[in-house]
C-alpha cells in the first residue's frame, strides 16, 4: 500500500517507526493519489531534528506537538501519537474513514472498519465522545458529505443532534474554513439541506430561524428556508454545466438572499405579503455575522453584493420593452457578479410560483447581454474622460460621475458611436445643470435612484 508514497516518506516511516494516518490513508484506500502525508509517532523530536535542514518546519499546535514540514512538491503533517498504541490514537479521530493507519510493514491497520465504511460511502465516528471533544467535527461530517458524496451514519447523526449547540464555542476561523470547503465542492445543496434539517445551520446563522417561520402569501406550503434551499439546488445544477466566473462564497450569498425578508414583511388589504427593501436589509443584517465567522473583507463585500443585487435581474426580466442602455447599466453596476446574478435569478424564478412568460424575460436579458458584449469587444474602455468635461467648461463635482456613467451606458448599448456623438449628447442633456455645485435633476431616470427606462423608481 506504500506504492504511491514518496521514497523519502517511506524512509522516515521505517527509520523512526512512524505511521501514515488520516486522510492520507483514506486517499490510498480510495485509490487516490495523496496530496500530503499525515504521520504520527512517539519520537517526533528526532524526526524534526532530521528534517529541519530538509524542509520548512511550521508549528501547528505546540501543546499537542503538531507540526507541518513543507518540501518543494508536498508537505508532511507530523504529530505525537495520542495514546500508547496506534489503535488508541485512531480511536480518538473524527471518522472511521480517517481512523486507519499504515506502518512500516505496509499493511493496513483498520480497527474500526474504515475501509468497509468507505465502500458503503458512510461517515461514522469511532466513538460518540469524539464529537464532544472537538465540535467542529460536526461541520467536518457535512464537509465530507459534500466533498466525498458520503452519507452520515445514524448514531453519528444522533451525536450531532445532541451536541450541535457546542458549535457556539468553536472559533469563527474554524467554522469559516469548513464552510468554504463545503462551498468549493460539487454537493453544496446536499450538505446545506442536511445542515438545515438537523438545525446545524441555525447555530452558524441564527437568522435561519426567521426563514423557517416565514412564508409568502402566494405559496404558503413553502417557508422561506425551503425556498432558499430549492434555489440552491437549481443554482448548483446550472453552475455544474456553466463556465461562468464565480467565487465559492457567492453561493452562500445566494443561499442567504432572502435573509432580510422576515424583518421586512408587511401585508396589504388582501393579505398578500410584501418585503420592501429586503435585499438591502439582508445585506446589512449578514455583515456582522460574517465578521464573527472571520470571513475576509473581500468575501463579506462579495456576499453582501450578491444579496443586495439579487432583485436587479428580476426587475430587468420583467420589463416588456427592455432597452440596451438598461442592460449596459446592469453590466456596469454589477461588474464581476453579472453572470452569476443572472444564473442565480433564473434559479430563484424556478423555485418560485410561475410568473407570466416563464423564463422568457431572463432568456431575453441573457441574449441582450451577449449582444452588448459582442459589440463592445473592440471598443475603448471609455469614450470620454473627466478631462473632456473640464474642457467643455464643467467644474469637478459629483456630477462628473453621473455624466461619465450615463455616457458609458449609452456608448456600450450602441446609442453613441463616436466621441463627437458623446460630446453633443452631454451638451444637449446637461447644459442646464449647475456645473459649479454638481446639482442634477432628481427626476431624471439616469440618476442613481432610478433603474428603469420608463422613469419608474425601483429598489433593488
Amino acid at each position: 500500500m506504500l506504492n504511491s508514497i514518496p521514497e523519502h516518506v517511506i524512509n522516515l516511516i521505517e527509520r523512526f517507526n512512524l505511521f501514515l494516518v488520516g486522510g492520507t490513508v483514506r486517499d490510498i484506500v480510495m485509490e487516490r493519489k495523496p496530496r500530503d502525508f499525515d504521520l504520527v509517532g512517539k519520537n517526533i523530536e528526532e524526526v524534526l531534528n532530521n528534517l529541519k535542514s530538509k524542509g520548512k518546519i511550521v508549528i501547528l499546535d505546540e501543546k499537542e506537538k503538531e507540526y507541518r514540514i513543507v518540501f518543494k512538491d508536498y508537505w508532511i503533517d507530523l504529530s505525537e501519537m495520542k495514546g500508547i498504541t496506534i489503535e488508541e490514537d485512531l480511536k480518538k479521530r473524527d471518522f472511521t474513514i480517517n481512523s486507519m493507519a499504515i506502518g512500516k510493514s505496509g499493511e493496513l491497520i483498520d480497527p474500526f472498519n474504515g475501509k468497509e465504511d468507505i465502500e458503503n460511502r458512510l461517515l461514522r465516528t469511532p466513538h460518540t465522545e469524539n464529537v464532544i471533544k472537538d465540535p467542529v467535527r460536526i461541520l467536518r461530517a457535512f464537509r465530507f458529505m459534500a466533498t466525498l458524496d458520503f452519507n452520515i451514519e445514524k448514531n453519528t447523526i444522533f451525536s450531532i443532534l445532541d451536541n450541535r449547540s457546542l458549535l457556539k464555542k468553536v472559533a469563527g476561523e474554524r467554522i469559516h474554513q469548513e464552510l468554504l470547503l463545503i462551498l468549493e465542492s460539487k454537493n453544496v445543496y446536499k450538505a446545506f439541506e442536511s445542515m438545515c434539517r438537523y438545525k446545524v445551520m441555525d447555530i452558524i446563522f441564527p437568522e435561519i430561524e426567521g426563514l423557517r417561520k416565514t412564508s409568502q402569501r402566494y405559496y404558503n406550503e413553502q417557508n422561506l428556508l425551503y425556498h432558499s434551499l430549492l434555489v440552491l439546488k437549481f443554482l448548483e445544477e446550472q453552475l455544474y454545466f456553466s463556465n461562468i466566473f464565480y467565487e465559492p462564497w457567492y453561493i452562500l450569498g445566494a443561499f442567504l438572499h432572502d435573509i432580510g425578508k422576515p424583518v421586512t414583511i408587511s401585508y396589504d388589504e388582501e393579505g398578500n405579503t410584501h418585503f420592501h427593501g429586503h435585499d438591502k436589509e439582508g445585506a446589512r443584517l449578514i455583515e456582522n455575522r460574517l465578521k464573527d465567522l472571520r470571513f475576509s473583507g473581500r468575501e463579506i463585500e462579495d456576499i453582501k453584493n450578491i444579496i443586495s443585487f439579487h432583485m436587479y435581474p428580476h426587475h430587468l426580466a420583467g420589463i416588456e420593452n427592455l432597452t440596451s442602455k438598461a442592460v449596459a447599466r446592469f453590466l456596469r453596476r454589477t461588474g464581476k457578479y453579472a453572470d452569476f446574478l443572472l444564473l442565480f435569478a433564473e434559479s430563484d424564478a424556478k423555485a418560485s410560483p410561475p410568473r407570466e412568460g416563464g423564463l422568457n424575460g431572463y432568456k431575453r436579458l441573457r441574449e441582450m447581454i451577449n449582444e452588448i458584449r459582442q459589440k463592445s469587444k473592440n471598443k475603448p474602455r471609455r469614450i470620454i474622460t473627466g478631462h473632456d468635461l473640464i474642457a467643455m467648461g464643467f467644474e469637478p463635482s459629483p456630477l462628473f460621475r453621473i455624466i461619465l456613467e450615463d455616457v458609458q451606458d449609452e456608448f456600450i448599448s450602441g446609442n453613441l458611436k463616436t466621441k463627437e456623438d458623446a460630446l453633443k449628447y452631454i451638451q444637449d442633456k446637461y447644459r442646464y445643470r449647475n456645473k459649479k455645485e454638481g446639482a442634477y435633476d432628481k427626476n431624471n431616470s439616469d440618476s442613481p435612484a432610478h433603474t428603469g427606462d420608463n422613469g419608474s423608481k425601483t429598489v433593488y
